[in-house]
């Protein structure tokens, strides 16, 4: 299981890093670290950091839903 990026069309390619950097938390870490490393390393406040993850599309891609087959967005 892993999670896949669907940028939207107004995304660039730095924002799908980002977005791909976001995802890479392993849930065994500290997320407000994780979150602020990110930031750092692109140079941007987390809003800016939130906002751009909120525009791009991320799933499981082992994850359907059984009666459309459609993938479920993360949260």
């Amino acid at each position: 299981m892993s999670v896949k990026l669907q940028p939207n069309m107004t995304q660039n390619a730095r924002d799908l890093r980002i977005c791909s950097d976001y995802w890479a938390y392993d849930n065994e870490s500290d997320y407000i670290a994780h979150v602020e490393t990110v930031c750092e390393k692109y140079e941007i406040s987390s809003q800016l950091l939130f906002e751009t993850i909120g525009q791009c599309f991320a799933y499981l891609d082992d994850v359907r839903c059984e009666y459309c087959g459609c993938s479920g967005q993360l949260i």
